[in-house]
């Protein structure tokens, strides 16, 4: 099998023997990539390579990509003896082959074998249904504040997303950050990356479009907003669901295709795969959005502060922020609205207000936050959990010094390895501060 593969390269193109030339061994010998796995580098890779160099005078090739190699949860190899492989199709049946596609790209970090079980596949299959959600909410919109689909179109070909046609803060942030997950995604794929090229684009999706964009822009578009700001949040809307459709397309080809065909006209012989790659603007990367996403960042922090104290997730509370400066005290007040719906509070904002008894505080860029606790959360039953919390987290932390002072493990285990318990450690330390200043504010 091996002796007769080692020419593979050059049978596939026509070569005949010693001597031989063609067209096809002209064009495409060497050709740029091989894909493989890296448990058949001697077997196979290596041999093509001698062979190459042998009849050819040149390498058949200029990467080779080595995959994952695909083991069950045990660590074993996929094997029919073993009977421990799953039948794709049956996946498919139940997850969907997009969510097949996704979920193993998305945990086959470079380097590294997969340990697969099917119901990792809920992964792919929850992103493949946010996906078909989120361009459900979008083509809403569209028909909201589009007469018709005509308008639509001819609005939308003439739409140039930059700061001129936003009027919204968030519009800014989300553009700068989609063009960082764009510069990623080239970046990742031309350094064969592919588990990070996943990764960026689920983070800027689920992250930076659904959570904040799409959730702070059903906000502003909920009232009376009509007119041309209106549609061109929407079509702003319409064109990043379009750039992400077009980057997830080489992992997820068949959900991308579908709902690429519902943004506008086109033949059903048209196709997404021959469309162009969306490009990064180098402006938007030096674009510095720190005070228009300080909205986000607040929410975030809010969010967090109501988890880390238990308070009703359907209870509103009263917020209180104090703005750092005149310029961050205008995007607060202007985002209020948003602020509030997003978190659940009653918003005051005030440069001269004073820390309320009994609440919690935070510290976003310098704005300083606060929750008054007082009537939503039983202190005394709040303070037993967090004594309970602080006991649990020490002894976590304990363990984790013990574990990162023996030298044997820090010495042999595999770096990443070592730097994700320190990563645990750090974050485990930064818990434990947050549960005992909690618990200070509840003694107050």
């Amino acid at each position: 099998t091996w002796f007769s593969s080692w020419l593979w390269p050059l049978t596939t193109l026509g070569w005949t023997g010693m001597h031989s030339d063609n067209d096809d061994l002209r064009a495409f010998y060497p050709t740029s990539t091989l894909v493989t796995g890296p448990d058949i580098i001697f077997f196979w890779v290596a041999r093509m390579i001698m062979a190459g160099l042998y009849f050819k005078g040149d390498v058949p090739f200029r990467d080779v990509y080595f995959t994952s190699i695909i083991r069950d949860m045990k660590g074993r190899k996929l094997s029919k003896s073993l009977g421990n492989s799953p039948d794709p199709l049956k996946v498919i049946d139940t997850y969907g082959t997009d969510a097949l596609r996704f979920t193993i790209i998305y945990i086959a970090p470079l380097g590294q074998d997969v340990l697969f079980g099917e119901e990792k596949c809920e992964l792919g299959r929850n992103f493949a249904t946010k996906l078909w959600n989120a361009s459900r909410l979008v083509f809403m919109l569209r028909e909201r504040f589009f007469a018709s689909g005509d308008e639509f179109e001819k609005r939308y070909r003439a739409f140039a997303p930059d700061d001129q046609s936003f009027s919204f803060a968030e519009e800014r942030v989300v553009m700068q950050r989609y063009h960082t997950m764009l510069d990623r995604y080239h970046s990742a794929f031309g350094q064969f990356r592919v588990n990070d090229i996943v990764k960026n684009v689920y983070d800027f999706f689920w992250g930076d479009y659904c959570d904040w964009y799409l959730e702070a822009l059903k906000i502003k578009l909920s009232g009376d907003q009509e007119g041309e700001a209106a549609q061109n949040a929407v079509c702003l809307a319409v064109y990043l669901l379009e750039g992400i459709l077009k980057v997830l397309h080489p992992v997820m080809p068949f959900i991308t295709d579908e709902i690429w065909h519902h943004i506008s006209s086109c033949s059903v012989d048209e196709s997404i795969a021959v469309s162009p790659m969306p490009a990064v603007d180098e402006r938007w990367l030096k674009t510095d959005t720190t005070l228009d996403a300080l909205p986000q960042q607040v929410i975030a922090e809010v969010r967090s502060l109501r988890s880390l104290f238990t308070v009703p997730p359907g209870t509103t509370a009263p917020l209180t922020i104090k703005p750092a400066t005149e310029r961050a005290h205008e995007v607060l007040l202007a985002n209020s609205a948003i602020i509030s719906a997003m978190t659940r509070c009653d918003v005051g904002i005030a440069m001269d207000c004073q820390r309320p008894r009994h609440a919690a505080g935070s510290l976003v860029e310098g704005n300083e936050l606060f929750i008054q606790l007082e009537g939503l959360i039983s202190f005394e039953k709040e303070r037993d959990r967090l004594l309970k919390e602080i006991e649990r987290v020490s002894s976590y932390v304990a363990s984790l010094e013990k574990k990162l002072s023996n030298r044997s493990f820090v010495d042999n285990a595999p770096a990443d390895v070592v730097d994700k318990e320190r990563e645990k450690k750090c974050e485990a330390e930064r818990n434990l501060v947050k549960f005992k200043d909690n618990l200070q504010v509840l003694s107050e």
